[in-house]
């Protein structure tokens, strides 16, 4: 079965909607984990919820050359 990873940094709505396929049994898939560099961002939140893995990362944006 695909396993499925996403990254997101606001609301999570596209997240939000493939998780529903995959608990519909649309979409064969496994949704494992979901990373945002905002602690505050709606899709961690979702994540939690859903009962899927969400991890946030910190650092500092490198910058243009």
């Amino acid at each position: 079965m695909l396993k499925l990873g996403f990254l997101a940094s606001h609301a999570g709505s596209n997240m939000q909607a493939v998780v529903a396929a995959c608990r519909a049994g649309t979409l064969v898939a496994e949704p494992r984990a979901a990373v945002s560099n905002n602690s505050r961002s709606g899709a961690l939140a979702k994540a939690r919820a859903e009962g899927i893995a969400a991890y946030h990362i910190i650092g500092r944006p490198i910058p243009a050359r």
